[in-house]
Order: structure tokens, then C-alpha cells, then sequence
């Protein structure tokens, strides 16, 4: 495969574009049996190049991608039609004893800026998670998908605060500079300082204070279930949870699919 940073284009040209390819998130249940997860993770150990841990635990492994998509190709096929098309594929996997924060999985500026900053034919497109197991496996748990996108370069988000966040990310630490959410329909959304809403998902969102989620909109929250497999635009702002009863660890699988500028293809 060619090198992903080559075909990738300069998003702040092009976002007039993409704003018009949102969709909603996709869920396909019970997509992967016991044997698939097996086998993904035997991959993960044995056949990923890339292997890193950040400061709270997280293992992530990544590289060779294309091998899974071919042996699962109808599958994925299911739950994002077009995906196989992509010219190649980001992503990880990761084991982790912490809930993911608030962030979305574009491409982060500085690996695009230190290929050399090329203006390419293919942006972020949608990517899948899948979840692989959580321990232990009674454990109730949820991902919560905004809708806001952020149609930017990747990051993490944590509002009003200064507290350190293990991340190769950056950290956007204030809304109010931000002038790129739209909704699903590609409709500008500017940011207002005011509560989550609605504001009863804060009570699966306890992990953080209310301020990181201030000024979003839930679009759908969705049982953490391995086996099954979530498609969603590269830019969404998503978070994780703890649980209740909580999970102590558990392992995923996301897949970044890329498409062309002009391209109908999905």
C-alpha cells in the first residue's frame, strides 16, 4: 500500500466538501462470533507491526490492516457498504483499563504536516469499532455518540480544564474556539456555552465533570457488546464510559476507512 499521509487532503481546503458526506452511526449486532474475535485477537498479538502504551495503560497495536479487511470483507461490507474500497486503513487496536474521553479520529495535523503537508485526493471518511470483550464480561457499558462533528483535524477534548490527558492528540481545552461542528446533515453548529443535552446522559458520563460535555447534543448512546461493530464518521465527537457494573479492561478493534474527493462510491 501507498503511504496513507500521501493521499491524505488538506482538510481546511476541502471541508465545504465533506460537510455533505455525514451520516448517522450504523450499528450491525452479533456481527462477529466467538471464533472471528479469536482470531482477531490472535492477530493482534502476533501480525500487527506497530505496538506502543501511553501514560494511563493503554496498549494500542497497529499495522496490516488490509489482511483483516479481505478475510472479513462481507461482514464489514454490512455494516459500512463501500469501506473495502478505501485505498487504505488507519486505525488500532487497543486493550485499556481507562474509558475513553471525549475525542474524535480524524487524522492529527502533525502526521500529516511531517509527510510534508500534501493536498491528496482522499479525506477521512467513516470508520468501525469493535468491540472485542470487556472484563469482566457482566460489566454494563455504553458508547455515546454527539452530533456534533468536528470537521478538523483530530483531537481530544477537555473543556475548562488543565488536567494532563494521555493522548498523542492535541488537547483543545476551550469550545469556544472551535468554528468547525456541523450535524449529520452538514449544517453548521455553533458552539453555546450551556449544558449537555439532553442532561440526563450525564449519569452515564460520571467519569468527567459536566463541563467537558458543554455544548453538545447526544445523538445516540449504544451498549458496548462485543461481537458487534459501530460505523461512524471519522469527525464525531464519542465517548466511553465506566459502567455500571463497571468493566476494570477491555479490548477493541477500529478501522479508519478513507475516501476520494468526488467519489460515489458507499
Amino acid at each position: 500500500m501507498s503511504n496513507l499521509m500521501d493521499l491524505i487532503c488538506d482538510i481546511d481546503k476541502h471541508r465545504e466538501y465533506i460537510r455533505n458526506t455525514f451520516a448517522a452511526p450504523h450499528i450491525e449486532y452479533n456481527l462477529f462470533d466467538k471464533d472471528d474475535i479469536e482470531w482477531l485477537e490472535d492477530y493482534c498479538y502476533e501480525s500487527t507491526q506497530n505496538r506502543r502504551r501511553n501514560d494511563n495503560g493503554t496498549l494500542f497495536f497497529s499495522g496490516g490492516f488490509d489482511t483483516i479487511v479481505t478475510k472479513f470483507q462481507r461482514k464489514l461490507e454490512l455494516v459500512l457498504p463501500g469501506c473495502t474500497n478505501s485505498p487504505d486503513i488507519d486505525g488500532n487496536f487497543f486493550i485499556t483499563p481507562h474509558q475513553y474521553g471525549l475525542h474524535n479520529d480524524s487524522i492529527p495535523r502533525w502526521r500529516w504536516e511531517q509527510n510534508g503537508a500534501k493536498d491528496g485526493h482522499y479525506y477521512p471518511w467513516r470508520n468501525i469499532l469493535i468491540p472485542l470483550w470487556q472484563s469482566p464480561e457482566h460489566a454494563s457499558s455504553q458508547i455515546v455518540f454527539f452530533k456534533q462533528r468536528d470537521l478538523d483535524w483530530a483531537k481530544v477534548y477537555k473543556h475548562n480544564s488543565d488536567e494532563h490527558v494521555a493522548t498523542t492528540y492535541p488537547v483543545c481545552r476551550d469550545y469556544s474556539e472551535i468554528s468547525t461542528f456541523y450535524n449529520k446533515h452538514g449544517e453548521h453548529m455553533p458552539w453555546q456555552d450551556r449544558p449537555l443535552e439532553p442532561e440526563e446522559f450525564l449519569l452515564y458520563l460520571r467519569e468527567s465533570p459536566p463541563q467537558r460535555y458543554s455544548g453538545l447534543d447526544v445523538e445516540v448512546m449504544i451498549d458496548w457488546t462485543p461481537g458487534s461493530a459501530f460505523a461512524f464518521d471519522s469527525w464525531q465527537l464519542h465517548a466511553t464510559n465506566r459502567g455500571d457494573p463497571p468493566w476494570h479492561q477491555k479490548s477493541g478493534l477500529l478501522l479508519c476507512f478513507f475516501k476520494m474527493l468526488g467519489s460515489q462510491y458507499g
